[in-house]
């Protein structure tokens, strides 16, 4: 995965760019994908810790960061579920203790609202950023990091593709 990657080329035993390894994303249920099949579910839990409740955002920080992760990805909204400021909280919370950046996929305006409030370090994609956020972000020294190119691919979708 990205840390062996990522220790292989620290050890320079293959040539590569400096990387930052985030080792599982966390997730509301179903990952990324939101409503996948019950079958899939192995392929989703190689990717993706799913997180629902405090408890488990502690858990899943503390493995993250013992299986290596410089950095904290969570999956803010997937489409049918969000992480609830609470959990988020705890992830950066835990996230920090340990000194790790939280980066949060966010892509709605409730997941963002959420992800500013919980003090994450990083919002990636933010596709409909809210006006009423970029003030706290700058606050608190979020960045923004954008996403334009697949934005566009889908403006060119039929409106019933969901």
């Amino acid at each position: 995965g990205d840390v062996a990657l990522r220790n292989a080329i620290q050890r320079g035993w293959v040539e590569g760019p400096r990387i930052s390894a985030c080792t599982r994303a966390l997730a509301p249920q179903g990952g990324q994908f939101g409503q996948l099949q019950q079958p899939v579910q192995g392929l989703i839990d190689q990717e993706y810790v799913t997180v629902t409740g405090v408890d488990e955002a502690r858990r899943a920080v503390r493995q993250a960061v013992y299986d290596g992760a410089d950095c904290i990805k969570v999956i803010v909204d997937n489409g049918h579920n969000i992480l609830s400021v609470e959990e988020l909280k705890v992830i950066v919370e835990e996230a920090h203790r340990v000194k790790r950046p939280v980066a949060a996929h966010t892509t709605k305006d409730d997941s963002i609202r959420a992800a500013v409030e919980a003090g994450v370090d990083s919002i990636e994609h933010g596709y409909a950023l809210p006006d009423d956020v970029l003030a706290p972000m700058v606050r608190k020294r979020i960045f923004l990091v954008p996403t334009e190119g697949p934005l566009e691919i889908c403006e060119e979708f039929p409106s019933d593709a969901g």
